[in-house]
């Protein structure tokens, strides 16, 4: 009497585990439905952009954007406006011939050349102290399929140079590079030699200190002189 007793312990015990463990993998799957759902619906583009001040033009203008889609749907754009304040929406790329398509999850980055002026119905605009003033709400809008859709999030970028100006100890190294035709070049080429022969493309030979030991040329040879 009392084994039974025991095997219908054991039992309850096991349905109990069983039950446990089902609804633990059911909860799983509802969170990657939803996840999965959430990843599929509306938009959600994280936005980061950069002014900058030239000796080309008198005016400070946008440099740099870029754009990072955080969904798994594209989204499709006609244009991209910084709005300043309530009323005030500066076009900083349009592309009504060609829309831009954002796939899931890409990262859309572009950066610009000076310009000439700001302008509105052929006149002048100076919005230098509109992009200065940090209490003026500043909002990335973009013209989708789906209407307007306001930015909201911004990229995480990090850098160090917000360490440097709290603790002056602090080294930013940088590497610095010597470009010729594309081709970046180490301290120890001392000279380029530019090879221009007739209906062909440019050779360039980077000549060190010691070559005149190789044979780099068919027809003479380096000295040490030389």
């Amino acid at each position: 009497m009392e084994q039974v007793q025991n095997i219908k312990i054991d039992d309850s015990l096991l349905t109990l585990v069983i039950s446990l463990v089902a609804l633990v993998i059911s909860v799983v799957a509802l969170y990657y439905t939803v996840v999965a759902y959430l990843l599929k619906s509306g938009h959600k583009i994280r936005c980061d952009i950069t002014t900058c001040s030239t000796v080309d033009c008198d005016d400070k203008y946008i440099s740099n954007i870029t754009l990072e889609n955080l969904k798994d749907r594209a989204t499709v754009i006609f244009a991209i406006y910084l709005r300043l304040g309530r009323g005030n929406f500066i076009l900083i790329e349009s592309f009504e011939n060609e829309p831009l398509i954002l796939r899931p999850f890409e990262v859309y980055h572009k950066a610009y050349d000076p310009i000439l002026m700001y302008a509105s119905s052929l006149k002048r605009i100076k919005i230098d102290k509109l992009l200065s003033q940090r209490e003026l709400s500043h909002k990335i809008l973009l013209s989708t399929t789906d209407g307007k859709y306001v930015v909201k999030t911004s990229t995480k970028k990090w850098g160090p140079t917000p360490l440097f100006f709290k603790n002056y100890t602090t080294a930013i190294v940088s590497p610095k590079r010597l470009s010729y035709k594309g081709k970046h070049y180490g301290e120890n080429v001392k000279f380029l030699v530019d090879l221009k022969k007739a209906g062909n493309e440019d050779i360039v030979v980077p000549l060190r200190p010691d070559d005149y030991q190789l044979k780099i040329f068919n027809n003479f040879s380096l000295t040490k002189e030389c």
